[in-house]
This record gives C-alpha cells, structure tokens and sequence, in this order.
C-alpha cells in the first residue's frame, strides 16, 4: 500500500509512518520542511513532497498512485475566522478533491474531539469549540458529504466517490519523537509538571483535573486499523479509556526523581465527568488504551530533555527541531 500523508513530519504523522514502514508500505510525506527529520532522509519507501496543504501542485504531484491519503495537517495561521477558513478548511476541501482525482481509494481525516464540546459518544450532536473546532466541524462535513463529485455544467451527471472516507477526533496526545530528529508532542501541562518536580518545586492539583490521555503510537494504531479494513463513512474517537488525574503525572516524575524535594497536594472533592466513550474503537478494531502504558517513558525522556537543558546540550523541542 502506498500511502499519502499529509502533516508527514508532525508527530502523529511520523506514528503512523513508523507502523506503515514497519508493515512494508510505502509513504508520501508533504511536508514544509522535508530535511527536518534525519532519521527518515533517504530511508527506503519514504518519498518527500515539499509544500504545504494548499500547494494543490504538490499535491497532485504526490497523489500520484497513493492508495490512501491521511490528513495530519493543520494550517490555523491568522486570526479571523475568514483566515482560518481560507488556511485550513480549503485546504482539507482541496486534498479530497485531489484524492479522488487521483483514484485513491481511501481517505482518512484528522478532526479533533474540540468539534464535540462535552459530548461523550460519536453520536453526540456536534458543538465547536472555539474556531479551532468550528473550522475542523466544517471539513468533517465536506468529508462526510462528499459522496458525489459534480463533473461541471456540461450536462454531465454527477459520478459517485468511490473513495472510503472516514474522520479520526484524537483529544490529549503526548509522545515523544518516533524518528531520530522527529517532533516531540507533549503539552506543556506534561511538560511544566515534570520540570517542577526536576526543579524540586511544590505542586498543588484539584482532584478532579486530568485527560484522557492517549501516546501518540497508540492513536496511530487507529490510523492502522481503519486503513486495513473497509469502513467508510465512520468517526471515531481515539482518546484514551481512562481518566489520568495530573497529579498523577507529578507522582510518576516523583518516583522517576526519588531525590526531588517536591511536594505533590492534591485538594477538592471528587466529582467526576463523563468520559468520552473508546467503545467504538474497542468494538470495531479490538483497540483499548489508556495512556499510562507509555505515559511513565514519555516522563523519562521529558526529565532527560530537562538534565540536557541544564548541562547546556541541544534538546529537543515540541516545534520538532533542535534547539
């Protein structure tokens, strides 16, 4: 399978790119920056496309004989809502056109659980958050109602879409690189967590502040999933099954620092909200994850990058280069 994969040297773009070479696929990464990732320049079966997501050039350059495209891409530059239409949704709107020129067979669309405000299941009416998520609601529906593509007023009719389309809504994401010179993806509430427990400074959380935390590798098996199977027209959400209190975070960076003088409060009364369901993903692929299976390494390495930063060596930032 070769595969187009827009967003290629972002995180969770690297992920998924690790899985499919992992598999024996071929990659197509548009990229802005295609010599921002060492460990993947010049490795067999991975093919840079240098421009952006409204560069419909390159696109139509790099679709050629994909079989599937995924969209990681994310283009929010400006502040009006007419920027972020022009800069992202158009964007979005003119790769599917382009995929479907190109005979792909199966396109798969990064939204954002920022679409559902407090909604719990797919099914759940959608409810933007910010422009953020009313501009990824706007491309979901272009992804969801392509089913016909008009030809022209020519008399022609309407040809059906043959392409599978489907929308992943990831929520809180941390990972570090997946490739040597890669993207790291960790917030900065993980990543200020970890540097004052390193800095041996006192923390106080309310009980009830916590994500469902997902590792970039586990939303990546997602991506997998659906690509090595049939579904069409389906969104799923890829968050993780638990609820992981950020005090917890700060007691796993504890353990890792048993030295820290840190003095980790935990204050309020539980009172929990609804999680966002994983029983789609459990019940279609078999996927259940909770984030902590990988949360305590992404700690380590987040605590490296801070003796790294005190020693004066280059570390590894979360706009993927080095600094």
């Amino acid at each position: 399978m070769k595969v187009f994969i827009a967003g290629g040297t972002g995180n969770m773009g690297q992920n998924l790119t690790r899985k499919l070479l992992d598999k024996g696929h071929e990659v197509v990464l548009l990229t802005r920056t295609p010599d921002r990732i060492a460990g993947l320049i010049g490795r067999e079966n991975v093919t840079f496309v240098k421009g952006s997501i409204l560069d419909f050039d390159a696109l139509r350059a790099g679709l050629k004989g994909c079989d599937a495209v995924v969209d990681f891409a994310l283009n929010m530059d400006g502040r009006t809502p007419l920027d972020i239409l022009d800069n992202e949704t158009r964007g979005v709107v003119g790769l599917l056109q382009l995929a479907e020129e190109a005979g792909a067979k199966k396109f798969i669309y990064t939204s954002t659980v920022a679409v559902m405000g407090p909604g719990v299941t797919e099914d759940d009416p959608i409810r933007p958050w910010g422009l953020y998520g009313a501009t990824k609601a706007a491309a979901e529906a272009y992804v969801k109602g392509f089913h016909e593509y008009f030809a022209g007023f020519n008399g022609e009719r309407d040809k059906p879409v043959t392409m599978l389309r489907n929308i992943v809504r990831p929520g809180e994401t941390f990972s570090d690189p997946a490739f040597e010179g890669g993207a790291s993806e960790s917030w900065p509430l993980i990543r200020n967590i970890v540097r004052k427990v390193y800095k041996g400074e006192n923390l106080e959380f309310n009980i009830n502040e916590g994500c469902q935390w997902a590792a970039g590798k586990q939303v990546a098996d997602v991506y997998m999933a659906i690509l090595e199977s049939d579904v069409n027209q389906e969104i799923f959400l890829a968050v993780g099954s638990a609820f992981v209190r950020h005090a917890e975070i700060a007691e796993m960076a504890k353990e890792l620092l048993p030295k820290s003088p840190s003095i980790i409060t935990v204050t309020g009364e539980e009172d929990p909200w609804p999680l966002r369901s994983t029983k789609k993903i459990k019940d279609y692929f078999g996927i259940e994850y909770t984030g902590k299976e990988y949360l305590k390494d992404h700690i380590a390495w987040l605590i490296d990058q801070c003796r790294k930063e005190e020693a004066g060596e280059p570390t590894q930032d979360y706009n993927h280069s080095t600094k």
